[in-house]
């Protein structure tokens, strides 16, 4: 792989409607996938700027999926533009990915392309801190995992996972001006080699080695008298209500935020409840494709469309 310099900066080439588009590459990571008859490899992760026409161009391929419409390389600066230097080839999903802007600069805006692989499905993990030992621990305290761990165990949690290669750091091309985890601004992605059975029973082994331990000790006595989760739930209701409070910020706040106006123009008013749930769904529908109502009785899944619907 040729390094980096301001005369060959790293870049991606796209192909769309017959014609290649380049754009500037700050981070790629991808995939090696076995028995894959094109021979290129699985886009994971990447961040472009460029011209409007080769962003669009790539959130296309991105959208559509294409083998052989993506190549990894670097620039040679000629005397008005980059000659493309191909270096691999890389394929796209269809509807895997999540789109994000990015300020790469001051004065130049970034594309972020992510695949769902290590956004939600709990393959990889993505941290953009300094020291992620954080960030693994909120991940490991969201689907399919879980768990929650203490502040205190996030440094112990984090060197066990990689000692035990249950988080493997993966290596991938990242802009060493743009990315420097001396300047504090990391970007680092791991494996992860581990599921829901194999994280309880790498956290209990830590307990029970010593090696994470809880402010205070108790004897478990309390647990043995609680028959069912009801119970529990009564029981201990502050507490976990408490701990919520602590690690979820909502994006709606019935206790300190209005319901929308919107909602108090319909024939039949709703009631309050009904007003914060459907001044949430549409805050949470500003971002997302689709929201999860859930009541005492049934849930219900509330697409875009059928949003868009009800504010008319």
């Amino acid at each position: 792989m040729k390094i980096e310099t301001l005369e060959n900066p790293k870049m991606l080439d796209i192909y769309v409607k017959q014609a290649w588009h380049s754009v500037f590459c700050y981070a790629c990571a991808h995939e090696e996938v076995p028995n894959n008859r094109y021979n290129d490899k699985k886009l994971l992760l990447a961040i472009v700027s460029g011209a409007d026409s080769a962003i669009q161009s790539f959130r296309a391929v991105v959208d559509i999926g294409t083998h052989g419409g993506v190549r990894f390389g670097y620039g040679e600066k000629g005397e008005r533009d980059y000659s493309f230097i191909n270096e691999y080839e890389l394929f796209t999903e269809k509807g895997m990915y999540e789109k994000f802007p990015m300020t790469i600069t001051n004065s130049r805006k970034g594309l972020v392309i992510v695949h769902e692989d290590v956004l939600m499905n709990g393959k990889y993990f993505l941290s953009f801190e300094e020291n992620p030992a954080q960030d693994v621990a909120k991940f490991l305290g969201g689907a399919p995992f879980g768990l929650h761990i203490l502040p205190e165990w996030a440094d112990t949690v984090y060197e066990e996972l990689l000692k035990q290669d249950l988080l493997r750091e993966k290596d991938f091309y990242k802009d060493p001006s743009l990315f420097d985890v001396n300047e504090g601004n990391g970007l680092h992605l791991y494996e992860v080699n581990m599921n829901e059975e194999d994280a309880d029973n790498f956290v209990s082994s830590l307990i029970k080695d010593g090696k994470i331990r809880f402010a205070r000790e108790g004897t478990g006595e309390n647990i043995k008298k609680v028959e069912d989760l009801a119970q529990y739930a009564l029981r201990y209701n502050e507490s976990l209500i408490e701990k919520l409070s602590e690690e979820v910020s909502p994006e709606h706040d019935a206790s300190i935020m209005q319901i929308h106006p919107r909602f108090d123009s319909y024939p039949r008013q709703l009631f309050p409840v009904q007003g914060h749930a459907s001044t949430a769904c549409a805050k949470h529908l500003e971002n997302h494709k689709a929201v999860l109502i859930q009541g005492e009785m049934r849930c219900d899944t509330f697409t875009t469309e059928k949003v868009v619907l009800i504010n008319r």
